[in-house]
């Protein structure tokens, strides 16, 4: 892969940066003629392509065999080893600076590193020092792909995959946050997270991993940058801390959404114009292209000032824009339109509408005719018609009452013949007849009412038609 090569420090460059990873100098095409250097990612021995290694490089400390180059920069190598004493397979992270302030700095990260457990993160399982060469660091072997890899085979991860995996690692750093002193890792990216089989998201190298110190206001352990995901600060002297962190992950979630590397930070530093996610791919909502831009702030002040604040911020936007999505789809749904509140009627609503159902009542029709300004204008009332044969059924019990009170007047006088005939039974009969009469009154006095009735609701029925809805 060509490369620009720092005219100062001679550290390789991506060919489209515009400062230098390790020293922060100005990378102009005329300086210097870009060269190939090796920075091949071999997952498999026919996807080697690094160099033979020597008998003395391939076997270190006596016991990790080393067998492919997984990833190269500027301070050394990582390395797929085969672990003599444990018959396992492990990774080798290389450091090639030799002197005596990198040793001691590297022996005290990987004591710390080497007492950290996380589901997310690579166990540290050895470390060592070569006289002369470098520093080492054995961390568990992560199987998988990189998500450099799977974004670059999709182009777009979607939203919710996305989301799957940098809570993930949110879960990580929270953690690596939280010890004492607070542990940054500075070299976030696609790359240095990997996806295992099982579908669990680890972020893996640590070879950029610093030790915050708030005390002397800066951070002890490597400096070296990623253009386009290391924030500003990261460049030259600037003070880390755990909201680098927080920029480089949201440079992640950004590269994963829109299939683009964010500019580099110092770019936008001079003013060169930065897309927001949500406009680069229209697909992101709005609510979390706004989160992702906040994380990327160039004033570290003006992040998220933990990744709690950040995880809180995109679950709020992601639940915001759910909410969203299920109110637009019920309101595309047919919905049925209510029928209009109706006046209370103090008849049963059965046999309301038994006795007089809508379609049995015509519509009431404007009068037409010339009056005179003094001529009231007469009610319209509803047009009679024939009785529907609900009308009918419900008619049925006031003829049964009507028949029964005449066959009780009938009885009742044959009653009074028959008494004229014999007055030894008078008595007796007398009691019937008055019975027979109450039972008559109560009959007729419940037909009256159900008559009395029937008139209210045609009446009511009528003022309904004719009265306009406002």
């Amino acid at each position: 892969m060509a490369t620009n090569v720092c005219p100062q420090c001679k550290t390789p460059n991506r060919v489209s940066a515009k400062f230098c990873a390790e020293c922060g100098a100005p990378l102009l095409s005329d300086l210097g003629e870009a060269k190939p250097v090796s920075a091949t990612i071999a997952q498999s021995p026919e996807e080697a392509t690094t160099a033979p290694l020597s008998e003395e490089e391939v076997i270190l400390a006596g016991r990790y065999r080393l067998e492919y180059e997984l990833g190269r920069g500027g301070y050394g190598a990582v390395y797929q080893a085969w672990d003599a004493n444990l018959n396992r397979r492990c990774a080798v992270k290389e450091n090639l600076d030799p002197s005596l302030d990198a040793y001691r700095q590297f022996s005290r990260e990987a004591s710390v590193l080497a007492n950290l457990s996380h589901p997310n993160l690579p166990r540290v399982i050895d470390h060592f020092a070569i006289p002369g060469k470098g520093q080492y660091l054995v961390m568990d072997f992560v199987e998988g792909e990189d998500l450099e890899s799977i974004q670059q085979r999709t182009k777009i991860v979607p939203l919710d995959q996305a989301l799957n995996w940098i809570f993930q690692v949110m879960d990580a750093l929270e953690y690596l946050h939280s010890q004492e002193p607070p542990i940054i890792h500075r070299d976030i990216k696609p790359a240095n997270i990997r996806l295992t089989p099982k579908g669990k998201a680890m972020l893996v190298d640590f070879g950029l991993v610093k030790l915050y110190d708030p005390k002397i206001q800066t951070t002890l352990g490597a400096r070296a940058v990623t253009p386009g995901f290391a924030p500003p600060e990261q460049y030259g002297k600037g003070k880390t801390d755990a909201r680098t962190d927080i920029y480089a992950l949201g440079a992640t979630l950004y590269t994963l959404l829109t299939g683009e590397e964010p500019l580099e930070s110092v770019q936008r530093v001079i003013g060169e114009p930065f897309a927001p996610a949500h406009l680069v791919n229209p697909q992101i909502p709005a609510a979390v292209g706004l989160v992702i831009d906040q994380a990327m702030a160039l004033d570290p002040a003006q992040r998220f000032q933990s990744i709690q604040q950040f995880r809180a911020s995109l679950q709020a936007a992601k639940a915001s824009y759910d909410a969203s999505v299920a109110l637009q789809k019920g309101q595309s749904q047919p919905t049925q339109v209510s029928s209009p509140i109706q006046p209370t009627s103090l008849v049963s609503p059965s046999l309301d509408s038994s006795l007089h159902p809508a379609s049995a009542i015509p519509a009431a029709q404007p009068d037409s005719r010339p009056r005179t300004p003094s001529q009231p204008r007469p009610v319209s009332r509803p047009r009679s018609g024939p009785l529907p044969e609900s009308g009918k059924k419900a008619l049925k019990p006031a003829i049964i009452v009507i028949s029964v009170v005449i066959l009780c007047l009938v009885v009742g006088a044959l009653a009074i013949g028959w008494i004229a005939n014999n007055p030894q039974n008078a008595a007796s009969l007398t009691a019937t007849v008055q019975m027979q009469q109450t039972l008559a009154s109560k009959v007729a006095a419940t037909s009256t009412a159900q008559a009395e009735i029937l008139r209210n609701l045609a009446n009511t029925k009528a003022a309904l038609t004719t009265t306009p809805i406002p």
